[in-house]
């Protein structure tokens, strides 16, 4: 990035930008681990065995870090970032939904993996403007 291009996007803007980004992705984390403190009120309700429980988190983490990896080179190959960075944010928003309203194992193992399908693009996509100092948006 030029030092032109730095003074076009002023000091705010260099501020407000990782802020925004860290409280998105801060967003994601909580609930991608809200249902790991919920569990002894959602267990007993679903009817859940230790298995199932186990199986809920592990597979919303082999997808999550599946798709940061898959998401994040189709982030860096399409070019533009904030669009792709917003559909994962309402995506995500519609599963952790989703997952409020599961109503067996299933539907909720299902919900927990589109979740982690959605959200696990957000990180990379979040990064990656911050470590390439390129604050802008393409």
């Amino acid at each position: 990035m030029t030092d032109t291009s730095r003074a076009r996007y002023g000091p705010g803007y260099q501020v407000l930008l990782p802020m925004l980004l860290s409280i998105n992705f801060g967003i994601v984390f909580f609930d991608r681990n809200a249902l790991n403190s919920l569990m002894p009120f959602v267990q007993p309700e679903l009817g859940l065995n230790n298995t199932q429980v186990g199986v809920l988190a592990g597979a919303l983490s082999l997808t999550w870090a599946s798709a940061a990896f898959l998401i994040g080179m189709i982030s860096d190959a399409w070019g533009s970032r904030k669009g792709l960075l917003v559909l994962a944010t309402l995506a995500f928003s519609a599963c952790s939904f989703a997952s409020g309203l599961a109503s067996s194992f299933l539907m909720m193992l299902g919900a927990r993996m589109l979740m982690g399908i959605s959200e696990g693009g957000i990180m990379p996509i979040s990064q990656s403007p911050l470590v390439t100092a390129d604050l802008r948006w393409v």
